[in-house]
């Protein structure tokens, strides 16, 4: 039988077990795969990376080993690039945000041409509250996965922004995982990159859960932005809201892919 809803599909955190990519799979036929090429099947720098931080009191940064508890706790790889960057990654960037945690911003900037794999985990305890800022710019080759695991009656905003220089190229799965009475605001910010496709994929796992997932796309000539949002309402009780609008500009080669389920 094939599979008829997004929570059926098949995950894994292994590269080797997800059949080859050819572009005319669902979640792959909005996307230029020749192009992602090296990032769906390529060898990966797994490496930590250079990042800065800004300052705030109730949260921490730093770098985690492969075998952290919370590693895997929102989700698993759904595609091959995602597993080949779970495969690769050697730590994972831990933020931790307890107590009324403040503002946070991570900023990347200068990954480079080489093919990268990463991996963040953003934790925020229980009745964690705080803002946190994925600052993405400069050169980068990056398949990543990045997992929100909010504790009970956790309240916590996180805004992704890619703001790459022109040639970049960057998949990234992102996926969150909400506890009893947490709420979460997911903001997706896509505006730089030569192709850039981020995917949020969001359980509100416990009753109470809340999440409103917003996303802003702006595409110029021979951009792809693509996003294919994902909830699912594991347990009762709970609320979701999800609004993404975009815009293309250009005479020809902007393009835009929206999926929501």
């Amino acid at each position: 039988m094939p599979v008829q809803t997004r929570s059926e599909r098949f995950t894994s955190p292994v590269h080797a077990e997800h059949p080859e990519v050819t572009g005319r799979e669902a979640v792959w036929k909005l996307s230029p795969v020749e192009k992602l090429r090296e990032l769906i099947d390529g060898p990966l720098d797994g490496s930590p990376y250079e990042i800065t931080t800004t300052d705030a009191a109730g949260a921490t940064v730093k770098w985690v080993e492969r075998d952290h508890p919370l590693v895997g706790a929102a989700g698993s790889p759904e595609d091959r690039a995602a597993a080949n960057a779970w495969t690769n990654f050697e730590k994972a960037l831990h933020i931790r945000l307890d107590g009324d945690a403040g503002a946070l911003t991570v900023t990347r900037d200068g990954l480079g041409s080489t093919p990268r794999a990463a991996h963040t985990v953003i934790s925020a305890a229980q009745g964690a509250t705080g803002l946190v800022v994925l600052d993405n710019r400069g050169d980068a080759k990056l398949t990543e996965n990045l997992e929100i695991v909010l504790e009970a009656d956790a309240n916590i905003t996180v805004v992704s922004v890619q703001e790459w220089d022109d040639t970049a190229l960057h998949l990234a799965s992102q996926f969150a995982r909400i506890g009893h009475g947490a709420r979460l605001t997911h903001i997706l910010v896509s505006l730089g990159g030569e192709v850039v496709r981020v995917n949020p994929s969001t359980h509100l796992a416990e009753a109470g859960a809340d999440a409103e997932l917003y996303g802003l796309y702006f595409a110029d000539a021979g951009q792809h932005l693509e996003q294919q949002v994902y909830v699912n309402h594991d347990a009762p009780h709970t609320r979701s809201r999800v609004t993404y609008k975009g815009a293309l500009n250009g005479e020809e080669r902007a393009r835009s892919g929206s999926a929501t389920c």
